[in-house]
């Protein structure tokens, strides 16, 4: 490997997967849940009846 390749290439830190974890469980359980809440809003308001139906389930 020449020096080029090298510098293109740095070495980055990597976080302790102590403090990552957390980070992804924010991102999988809290945004999805902020997603469904909005849908169930977007359902409650709308009087489609495909909304009725994703109401009722």
């Amino acid at each position: 490997m020449s020096k080029g390749e090298h510098r293109a290439l740095p070495p980055l830190p990597a976080p302790p997967a102590r403090e990552l974890h957390p980070l992804f469980v924010n991102l999988l359980l809290v945004n999805p849940c902020y997603i469904l809440a909005y849908l169930h809003h977007l359902t409650r308001s709308n009087a489609s009846p495909v909304a009725q139906e994703l109401q009722d389930t």
